[in-house]
């Protein structure tokens, strides 16, 4: 009981973030600073850390390739909870990629442009609010920590676990920032995605709760 008013105030919280953030990037092009931080991160380029923002940006591909072609990280997951027979966790990680299908008519309804294309380090089309890339990192890589608790092979070994829930946390950020340093998103672009992906992750990971409790009061 107490999980669960915990998971509704968290799902309550952030969707009154994303509600206020998207009434304010409807108003405004950009957020206090979002220049300045594409500005400074444009004078720290360098060839390596370039070439490295280029391939932790393609991770959160999802967000913006769904329908050309399928991200290679969701099926290798996917093929993970299928080979282990954890029909659920397959399900969850599979409906966690959709989230940037969702995230497609927030960015036609914002209609936010992208920054100056003199800051782009790669090339890219459609509105920039919010970062896809960020929605789909938030919303499938968190949806992986979920099975990480309960697999049986990591269940006995809790430092392990956590080494790899924190690694995923640090790939999200790392999405989000590459976003950033690739001057194709406004900071609050991906704030927003962030956001958005973490408030599609609670519901998804509700709607579970909700009918594991069925199944399991059913039995």
């Amino acid at each position: 009981m107490i999980s669960a008013v915990r998971n509704h105030s968290a799902v309550l919280a952030i969707a009154a973030a994303v509600a206020a953030i998207l009434a304010l990037a409807s108003v405004y092009a950009t957020f206090p600073g979002d220049e300045w931080a594409l500005r400074e991160l444009k004078q720290l380029r360098t060839g390596w850390l370039d070439d490295l923002a280029v391939a932790v940006s393609t991770l959160g591909q999802g967000g913006t390739g769904w329908g050309l072609a399928i991200p290679w990280v969701p099926l290798a997951a996917l093929a993970a909870g299928l080979a282990m027979r954890r029909w659920a966790d397959a399900v969850f990680l599979a409906v966690s990629t959709l989230a940037p299908v969702v995230n497609l008519g927030i960015k036609e309804l914002v209609e936010r442009p992208r920054p100056d294309m003199d800051l782009w380090l790669v090339m890219e089309t459609g509105f920039a609010f919010p970062s896809g890339h960020a929605v789909f990192a938030a919303a499938f890589f968190g949806a992986l920590m979920v099975p990480l608790v309960r697999w049986p092979c990591l269940a006995r070994r809790p430092v392990l676990r956590l080494a790899l829930q924190a690694a995923l946390a640090l790939l999200i950020l790392a999405v989000g920032f590459s976003r950033v340093y690739l001057g194709v998103h406004w900071p609050s672009d991906v704030i927003a995605g962030f956001l958005f992906g973490s408030l599609y992750l609670l519901l998804l990971a509700s709607v579970r709760h909700w009918l594991e409790r069925r199944r399991t009061a059913a039995a």
